[in-house]
């Protein structure tokens, strides 16, 4: 019965899908009478398919999860209550609140909610293409264009459930889902491990797909990007890239990755079609204003709402005020850790004044000074930073329409170049110090890496331009990379804090449906998945200020909390 439960709520959350029951297709569905009426062509069915990259955006980019996670990550820091910032971003850190009424279960709610939704929709597709579904005299390919599409959804859908949660249901157009109902089949629950697997699969499906066939998608459905065949096909890579690197939770794990797979497959996007042909050696998703917007380039950019935090940008300080504040105690609200004005010697961070020094009221290219910090004392003065990012604001500043910087040239060359270091423990490969100096020197302004720097100097190196490079593109990309990099190797302070939730749990309404005792993560050890029943006293709210519900997770205009 429980498996019947899950998937009656995922055949609701796609309610009124086509199948196959449009007028134009040869296969019975009595199942949906009314998708007759709502899609009633073959041209619907594809303008459906077309729409659920969308789905998946409002499932990743918006108010959840990714604001939270760029505090969780170190990368960030805000203490206003929006979207569970400041429980998660507590120290010490606690355990995600995965109760129903937890004000902020969109952590976990929305990208689940959201990925089966896109997940349920086109495997309704992809089972009408199976039985029958066909395009009169089509000369352009719709029929495999809406395929690849299909599997890439799947593909991308996947992927985030892998990346965010401990395990999920696996479920295709091949899944019976009335012997499922009828309790003739189990569904089990695969761990992420597991979904990553199925997520690849699926990529390696739409990669195989737009590879074999010739067509361009329609400009709205990556919206902005009238993407050909061959591109669609290293999009997917490039996801392939993403997932399986972000997908481990601790160091081991991320040394267990196959990374000559990895140099294999970040090799094939960096020389097939490029994605990144602009000035911002970015592919981008355009903002419409209204349905297509993102919280990394609206409210990350934003100083009154999100700052950068000297974890990631004080790295390369010279004014020495990094090295005291890093060492300070961070014991909770009375940490004696203070905001202070950073003198970076990267140009991304901050410029030079008059005189040729490295001062921190000079704006940099990607980051700049703040106005007084509005971050509520009371909340603990050691969040306060004075420096914030503004390299993505175009579409902020413009209405939110315009460019969303989803995936940096350099997230793809840095995760080749840390391939090239750990398939060659020991030595600095050529090509490792030519693709890290294309920002660190070109951007950065800072001294060229060199063989000599050594090993662990360089695989730093890496690390610290895929943060700055990546600030605020895709979210959540800073947590689901920094929770498995840890104090790696030499002098680094880039390793998420002790107890923080290194994975998401089922959301508690599923877990309820399921007659799953409920469980959660975090807050119990160093870069802990702790795992622990919640207890009335782990439901509490930390900021009485947080009284908001889950419909409001694709609110566009919020107010601080």
């Amino acid at each position: 019965m429980r498996n019947f439960k899950f998937l009656s709520l995922l055949v609701l959350a796609g309610s009124m899908l086509l199948l196959t029951s449009c007028l134009d297709l040869d296969v019975e569905n009595p199942n949906a009478p009314d998708a007759t009426r709502a899609l009633g062509s073959p041209d619907d069915v594809e303008a459906f398919v077309g729409s659920q990259y969308q789905q998946w955006w409002n499932g990743t980019q918006k108010n959840y999860p990714g604001m939270t996670l760029a505090v969780m990550s170190g990368h960030s820091t805000a203490s206003w209550g929006n979207f569970g910032m400041f429980d998660l971003g507590a120290v010490p850190r606690q355990a995600f609140i995965n109760s129903p009424s937890y004000a902020d279960i969109g952590m976990s709610s929305v990208p689940w909610s959201n990925m089966y939704t896109a997940i349920s929709s086109v495997n309704d597709v992809l089972f009408a293409l199976d039985n029958g579904l066909t395009f009169q005299g089509d000369t352009q390919n719709r029929a495999q264009r809406m395929e690849a599409f299909a599997r890439f959804i799947q593909g991308v859908s996947y992927g985030v459930l892998a990346n965010h949660f401990d395990r999920a249901f696996l479920v295709d157009e091949t899944t019976d889902l009335e012997a499922v109902a009828l309790g003739q089949v189990e569904l089990p629950l695969s761990d992420y491990q597991e979904v990553l697997a199925f997520a690849i699969a699926k990529l390696d499906q739409a990669i195989a797909i737009a590879e074999s066939s010739s067509f361009t998608l329609p400009e709205g459905w990556v919206r902005g990007n009238a993407l050909s065949s061959a591109e669609l096909a290293n999009l997917a890579r490039a996801y392939k890239a993403r997932y399986i690197v972000s997908n481990a939770r601790t160091p081991a794990e991320r040394d267990a990755i196959n990374w000559g797979e990895i140099a294999s497959l970040t090799e094939q996007v960096l020389n097939g079609p490029n994605l990144f042909n602009n000035a911002d050696n970015a592919f981008s998703v355009q903002a419409d204003g209204d349905f297509w917007w993102s919280r990394p380039h609206s409210l990350m950019q934003d100083a009154t709402w999100h700052r950068a935090f000297y974890p990631l940008i004080g790295l390369y300080d010279t004014s020495g005020q990094f090295e005291t504040w890093i060492n300070l105690p961070l014991n909770g609200l009375d940490s004696p850790r203070r905001e202070f004005i950073l003198a970076s010697a990267d140009a991304r961070i901050n410029g030079v004044n008059d005189s040729g020094d490295f001062d921190g009221t000079v704006a940099g290219t990607d980051f700049r000074l703040g106005s007084a910090n509005n971050f509520p004392e009371a909340r603990g003065l050691w969040r306060r930073s004075r420096h914030h990012h503004f390299r993505n604001r175009e579409m902020y500043d413009n209405g939110f329409v315009g460019p969303m910087q989803h995936m940096r040239r350099t997230e793809i060359t840095m995760y080749h170049a840390e391939a090239q270091l750990r398939q060659n423990p020991g030595t600095v490969p050529q090509i490792v110090i030519d693709l890290v100096n294309e920002t660190r020197v070109n951007r950065g302004n800072l001294p060229a890496l060199t063989a000599a720097d050594g090993w662990d100097y360089a695989f730093n190196a890496v690390r610290y331009e895929w943060g700055i490079e990546t600030y605020a593109t895709h979210a959540g990309l800073e947590y689901y990379n920094v929770r498995s990099w840890g104090n790696y190797k030499g002098k680094d302070f880039g390793a998420i804090l002790s107890g923080t939730p290194t994975m998401f749990p089922i959301p508690a309404s599923e877990l309820e449906i399921l007659e799953i005792e409920n469980y959660t993560f975090g807050g119990g050890g160093e870069g802990s998945a702790a795992r622990g029943v919640i207890d009335e006293n782990g439901l509490r709210v930390m900021s009485a200020a947080i009284q908001r519900s889950n419909e409001r997770a694709n609110q566009l205009h919020v107010t601080k909390e």
